[in-house]
């Protein structure tokens, strides 16, 4: 399987996305001319909606047919048929059923969500081709959220499985309401990754992206170790097949001292068709997928596998916090957590990792703070601004 290693796919996409970044710098608004080369861009991003879906929170979800997504925009999905879950399931593994001071999010769309056959799909908006318009220059922010330990500056706290073949990971993280610049990003999930392909999810805060610092359910992918990089749908590569979870949707979040909010979230390959699978919920929701053609190294399955929060502002500028802003050491319900930390064997078992083969890292003030490891690995993590 060959891929260009430029991805100008990717890159071609986030072009689009460049267009009036003059008008924004010089405060000059659109001329005639340009604003109706915007609009022209919008109906090319934006696919015709059977329905609209507009939220509390600004945002706009387009039911559009699953057939016709954002993802198959990628010259290597043009002959890609969906598929609605995975060819094989996962084994039974052990996990607590919550309490009253935590709680998985038992969200989505209101009313069901999308008309069957169709998908949610956020809306980008004019608003956002401006925000974004440096994301076509790959050396630029937002496309620098870089592997861990990346010379960039990107600041990191995460746990980290290594050395070994691994086919997914589950994980539970409590979900926080953080203040970021409009510069800067902060993040909380997991990732997997094998040579130059790198999948990740969680909760995020980007108002870069999103146009706002509101908590959001997040995934990115890169097949060139991040020299270009695709969050959620905002360019070709993932299929979405739920109907009412949405990428980019906004997460209620927890209260300091009080209940802790969760989010549970599955990153797992499948073992007969071959596609990341994105899961969600206690139930395994199938939220979506990444065809197995778009990765080299992925597409066997994952050397790495890693956990934690990061955080990133431009050169010499203060980072942003990174959790909820408070040390790991302040403990359950004041900081930030993740739980239940699982690998996936090739045989479809979750097991907890094995402590001799793990290590745990934190940069400047984002301390990791690993609290137990058995029957399950759970560790804090996050500050406050450096």
């Amino acid at each position: 399987m060959e891929i260009s290693s430029d991805c100008s796919c990717i890159i071609s996409y986030w072009s689009l996305l460049n267009l009036a970044y003059y008008n924004v710098e010089g405060g000059r608004s659109l001329s005639k001319e340009d604003d109706l080369e915007v609009e022209r861009q919008l109906k090319i991003l934006n696919k015709p909606a059977i329905k609209s879906i507009w939220t509390e929170h600004g945002d706009i979800f387009d039911c559009v047919d699953i057939n016709k997504q954002p993802a198959f925009d990628h010259p290597l999905l043009k002959n890609h048929k969906v598929q609605m879950r995975p060819k094989s399931f996962r084994k039974e593994m052990m996990r607590d059923g919550g309490s009253s001071v935590h709680k998985s999010l038992q969200i989505g769309l209101k009313d069901g969500g999308c008309p069957t056959g169709t998908v949610p799909i956020r809306r980008i908006q004019k608003e956002d081709l401006t925000r974004t318009k440096s994301s076509s220059n790959t050396k630029n922010y937002p496309s620098n959220i870089h592997p861990l330990g990346s010379s960039d500056p990107v600041q990191n706290s995460f746990l980290k499985a290594s050395g070994d073949t691994y086919y997914g990971t589950t994980l539970l993280i409590n979900t926080w309401s953080i203040n970021v610049s409009a510069e800067q990003s902060s993040l909380v999930g997991t990732w997997v990754a094998n040579q130059q392909d790198n999948i990740q999810a969680g909760w995020i805060a980007q108002p870069k992206l999103f146009g706002d610092s509101k908590t959001r359910l997040f995934t990115l992918w890169t097949n060139d170790n991040y020299k270009t990089t695709c969050y959620n749908t905002f360019c070709p590569g993932f299929v979405q097949v739920s109907r009412r979870i949405p990428l980019g949707m906004v997460l209620p979040i927890s209260t300091y001292g009080g209940t802790q909010t969760e989010i549970e979230i599955d990153v797992a390959k499948d073992a007969s068709g071959g596609n990341w699978w994105l899961t969600w919920g206690p139930e395994h929701e199938n939220v979506g997928y990444w065809p197995q053609k778009l990765f080299q190294g992925l597409a066997m399955n994952s050397s790495f596998v890693g956990w934690g929060g990061q955080a990133y502002s431009p050169p010499g500028s203060p980072e942003p916090i990174m959790g909820n802003g408070h040390s790991g050491t302040e403990g359950y319900g004041k900081a930030c957590y993740i739980r239940n930390v699982k690998l996936l064997n090739y045989q479809g078992y979750y097991y907890t990792p094995d402590p001799n083969h793990t290590a745990g890292y934190g940069e400047k003030c984002y301390a990791l703070y690993v609290t137990s490891t058995r029957p399950e690995y759970q560790f804090y993590i996050g500050g406050p601004t450096c």
